[in-house]
């Protein structure tokens, strides 16, 4: 185990409260960077990708931001 992981979880045993939900969090955040990665490599801009998926610019942008 890395030392992060080892942090990760001492501060999940801490403090559950605040890091209870890191593992969907985090996930949720590698989506985000994953998608914006993928879109630019794939050249298109965010109103583009948007309505190919046919979805507000703004919740697109809110997922690649890691907004909820």
């Amino acid at each position: 185990m890395s030392d992060i992981e080892k942090y990760i979880e001492e501060r999940k045993t801490s403090n559950p409260k605040t890091w209870g939900n890191f593992d969907a969090e985090y996930r949720q955040y590698a989506v985000g960077i994953l998608l914006a990665q993928h879109r630019q490599k794939a050249g298109l801009s965010l109103s583009t990708l948007a309505r190919r998926m046919k979805m507000h610019k703004s919740a697109l942008s809110r997922i690649e931001n890691h907004g909820e």
